[in-house]
Order: C-alpha cells, then structure tokens, then sequence
C-alpha cells in the first residue's frame, strides 16, 4: 500500500459532489485500499459533502470545499472544509430508525460507516474529519 497525502480546493456546488468523490476514489484506489473500505468512504464521503452544500452552504451558489485525503499504511483521514454556517454537533439529535423520515440520516450515516468522526468548528465554516482503520487493530487518536 502506498502513501499519500492530497489536497484539493473545489469550487462549485452540490452537482460537484461527483466529481469530489471521483478524486478521492481514485487516490484511494492508486493507493490499494480495500474496494470494501473504499465504499464505505464513497458513501460517508457523499453523505458529508451533501450536507456541506444543503446546510453550511444553503442557498448559496459557487463555495469552496477543501478536502484533504492521508492514506498510509494503517488508516485513511479524510478532512473536509467548508467556508459556510458553522455545524454544531451538541445540536446533532441521531434519527429515529423506528420512524420513517426523509432526512437527516447523514451523519448517523457518516458516524456508523467510518470508525471515527469529529467536528472541528472554524472562524468561519467547519472542518469535518473522518478516518477509517484499514487494519483490525489500530486504535486511531487526533489532537
């Protein structure tokens, strides 16, 4: 497995999400991350990055995402940055999954595909950090 540490500013909105996700697919793939692990990510990934556009960015148009994508032998840390309305995870209330609704299951979503989450807010906007264990016995801790 190789390691890598990437970092790209897009431009735009949420009709961008795939071509995002392509970038980060495809460093994750050059790096020979499981394709079991790369779904999780696509999914987490996609799920953070339309909430950035329906919420931090609402109505808005054109704002800038920076992601950040670290692989190396034992995990994968992706950042998310958005420049809009701040995230307040004290806020946060899980989803019922008893009841149906139309939304708000992103960050559940996030929080169960990825072994670890954390929000991080900014002077302006909020950065999300999401890592991934990809071996069965690494214990993962940011400062």
């Amino acid at each position: 497995m190789s390691t890598l540490n990437e970092d790209k500013k897009f431009f735009g909105d949420i009709d961008q999400i795939p071509e995002m996700r392509k970038w980060v697919i495809a460093l994750l793939e050059e790096s020979e991350v499981a394709d079991v692990t790369i779904e999780d990510i696509k999914v987490a990934l996609s799920e953070a990055l339309a909430n950035i556009f329906n919420h931090a960015y609402k109505d808005e148009v054109v704002k800038p995402v920076r992601i950040k994508l670290m692989v190396d032998n034992e995990k994968t840390i992706i950042s998310l940055r958005d420049f809009g309305r701040k995230f307040d995870l004290s806020k946060y209330v899980p989803p019922d999954l008893n009841k149906a609704s139309t939304g708000g299951y992103g960050v559940y979503m996030i929080r169960k595909l990825m072994d670890g989450v954390q929000y991080f807010p900014q002077e302006i906007g909020t950065e999300l950090l999401m890592w991934k264990s990809l071996t069965d016995n690494v214990q993962i801790e940011l400062e």
